[in-house]
């Protein structure tokens, strides 16, 4: 799994570099090289160095791990056959050449200008000239880039994978939960139907993303145990302002300071029966439930009586007490 950017190795380094083995591994996991094969674009909102993007451009044009390096120890052995290294070595230059054709949109951005210069010069070190489009642009002006005919939006799925500040190296750990959560509103905003794929050093932080993760891997940057974030942003996912001002309009009319549902999934609690029904709106009738499925809940539809508060629940469900 592990593939090594030697170009990188010699490169610029940005303050706190992610690993080249754990930016091959978590690219893998996010399972990259299928969507690379189908064109999907690839965007890093916060890439530093260009660590990622390199790797990402090495795995979609076929690269083999290592390829750029002088010295292998194998050279040295007592049966090494350098007739059949040398072709190997030709076939696998031969095959990056090729492939460099069929590497998908890359791109990578960064509020940082001496990070975006240092990512242009690796990915120029790395064959990579032109092929990676690296911009300097702040996380809250993320985008899906427009790699569409004619200007429009690609209507195919596609890949953001980064690795953010911890706090530990890079920032102030105070300053993160925000961070996190302005990157989950973007992703909800302008990636509906992406997959993401995000690196957090703890589960605090990627509840702050405010998506709900398919997968979780635990791996180590260095020495910093991190945890690998997988989801699929869902195509409809628009999430809603969160401005004092907005949750104020949004209240509902009964008072109760809960928030209005945003799927409108379910009635609301107002002290009316719902529609249709013949049931007198009686205590004993409000404490029935029945059981729907929504999205990956299957929880019961609970009317209770106005004086207890509904828990929490998930978004498409909630509603008034």
């Amino acid at each position: 799994m592990a593939r090594a950017c030697t170009a990188a190795a010699t490169a610029k380094r940005a303050e706190a570099p992610i690993k080249e083995n754990l930016a091959a591994g978590m690219l893998m996991r996010a399972g990259w090289p299928a969507l690379a094969a189908a064109g999907a674009p690839l965007v890093d909102p916060m890439c530093g160095s260009g660590t990622l993007l390199i790797e990402a451009a090495h795995m979609a044009c076929d690269r083999a791990p290592g390829l750029g390096r002088e010295y292998f120890g194998l050279l040295g052995w007592r049966g090494h056959q350098p007739a059949l290294w040398t072709e190997l070595l030709t076939e696998a230059r031969a095959r990056a050449a090729i492939g460099l054709s069929k590497v998908p949109p890359i791109f990578g951005y960064d509020g940082d200008a001496a990070a975006v210069k240092a990512a242009v010069a690796n990915a120029a070190r790395a064959g990579l000239g032109g092929r990676i489009r690296v911009e300097r642009r702040e996380l809250a002006e993320l985008v899906a880039p427009e790699t569409g005919p004619s200007g429009q939006e690609r209507e195919a799925i596609g890949l953001v994978a980064t690795n953010p500040p911890y706090g530990e190296r890079l920032g102030v750990r105070a300053d993160m939960p925000a961070l996190y959560e302005l990157l989950g509103q973007r992703l909800r905003d302008h990636f509906g139907g992406w997959k993401a794929a995000i690196l957090a050093p703890d589960l605090e932080l990627g509840h702050a993303i405010g998506l709900r993760a398919e997968r979780r891997h635990v791996l180590y940057n260095g020495a910093i145990p991190v945890n690998l974030l997988r989801f699929d942003v869902p195509r409809e996912a628009r999430r809603r302002a969160s401005t004092p001002a907005a949750r104020a309009a949004r209240r509902c009319s009964t008072g109760c300071g809960r928030t209005a549902s945003s799927s409108g999934a379910g009635p609301r609690a107002t002290g009316s029966r719902p529609t249709g029904s013949t049931t007198p709106t009686s205590p004993s009738t409000r404490s029935r439930s029945t059981s729907t499925a929504i999205g990956p809940w299957s929880r019961s539809t609970r009317r209770r009586p106005r004086s207890i508060r509904c828990g929490p629940r998930p978004a498409c469900a909630r509603r008034c007490a």
